[in-house]
């Protein structure tokens, strides 16, 4: 068990939190910051990043047909794979 909510736990709080926003809207967001701050903050964690080759096979990205695959000039390819290849992720505190 991860601990995480269910999706009636989800949906529930999601209206709670758009009930009270829209109060917060007909009094001209005064205490908006209260608000946010009753938000759940994303919990610490390790992060991995995937290639767009690894999203393509998980499904989370549409492979790329030839109808798609002259839309860049090979210039544009290449500085594109270069930053795939050379690109630096982080994790960011919130």
């Amino acid at each position: 068990m991860d601990g995480r909510p269910d999706q009636e736990e989800k949906e529930e709080a999601i209206n709670k939190f758009l009930k009270v926003l829209d109060k917060q809207e007909k009094e001209g967001f005064k205490d908006l910051s209260s608000l946010l701050s009753l938000l759940p903050k994303p919990g610490n964690g390790s992060v991995r990043s995937i290639s767009v080759a690894e999203a393509i096979e998980a499904g989370f990205l549409p492979a790329v047909d030839e109808a798609h695959g002259d839309m860049f000039t090979p210039s544009e390819l290449r500085q594109y794979s270069h930053a795939q290849d050379h690109r630096v992720t982080r994790d960011i505190p919130c």
